[in-house]
């Protein structure tokens, strides 16, 4: 799986952008109401991190804030697929999701020339 990337926003100092892969079983989603198919997904999605005096750390997610998008359809679930699937969430695709949430929650990366010299691979600057 792709490793789990966070940028950091600047609109609070908490606030972060969440980027990962995951398999999915697909089926039936109750909460849109329409059937999602079999495969690895990018997620991109705005989370709030926060550490508490005994050292526990709560992430949390609101609802429909973030976006889903299906980057290879499979039958099952194999270390061949997921390595296919990384290949395939490439900048673009990456950028474009990025671009979205940024847009539909108005947050602002915090510094957009330091995140694409931490992962040079996966993210371009954005506009």
């Amino acid at each position: 799986m792709l490793p789990k990337i966070r940028l950091q926003c600047t609109n609070n100092p908490n606030s972060k952008i969440e980027i990962y892969t995951s398999y999915s079983l697909g089926g039936m989603n109750y909460f849109s109401g329409r059937g999602e198919k079999r495969g690895y997904y990018l997620h991109v999605s705005p989370v709030e991190i926060t550490e508490r005096e005994n050292g526990i750390v709560c992430t949390s997610y609101s609802m429909f804030s973030g976006i889903k998008e299906c980057v290879l359809e499979c039958e099952r679930k194999s270390k061949r697929q997921e390595q296919c699937a990384e290949q395939m969430a490439d900048r673009a695709m990456i950028n474009k999701l990025l671009k979205h949430i940024l847009d539909k929650n108005k947050l602002v990366l915090e510094d957009k020339e330091r995140m694409a010299e931490l992962y040079p691979e996966k993210i371009l600057q954005i506009a």
